[in-house]
C-alpha cells in the first residue's frame, strides 16, 4: 500500500517545518556586533513552519489511509490484483453493510 503522492507530501511537511525553523533563525539574528536575536520573529516563524508541517503530514497520512481502505475494498493496488492478498472481497450482489463488515472481519 505504498503511494507515491502521500510519501512527497509528507517530505513537504518536514521540509516545511525545517525550513521554518531556519527562517526564523536567519530572519531574527539583526547581526549586530552581539549577535542579539529577536526571540519574538524565531518563536513566529518556527510555530508557523510546524503548524503548516503538521498540516501536510496529515494530509499525507489521511492519503495513506485512503489508499489502505480502497485496497481492501476494491481488492487492487497500482500494480495489478492481488489474487492471493486476503484483503480481496467480492462486490457483486452484496449490500455496502455486508461489505464492510466481511472487510472489518478480514482485518481481526
Amino acid at each position: 500500500m505504498y503511494n507515491q503522492i502521500a510519501f512527497i507530501i509528507r517530505i513537504i511537511g518536514v521540509l516545511e517545518m525545517v525550513s521554518g525553523v531556519i527562517v526564523g533563525l536567519y530572519l531574527g539574528n539583526d547581526n549586530s556586533l552581539y549577535g542579539t536575536a529577536d526571540v519574538s520573529i524565531i518563536l513566529l516563524w518556527s510555530v508557523l513552519g510546524f503548524v503548516s508541517g503538521m498540516f501536510f503530514l496529515g494530509l499525507g497520512e489521511i492519503i495513506s489511509l485512503l489508499q489502505g481502505i480502497h485496497t481492501k475494498l476494491v481488492g487492487t493496488d497500482n500494480e495489478g490484483l492481488n489474487a492471493d492478498d486476503d484483503t480481496n472481497v467480492n462486490l457483486k450482489g452484496k449490500s455496502k453493510y455486508d461489505v464492510y463488515k466481511e472487510v472489518m472481519d478480514k482485518g481481526n
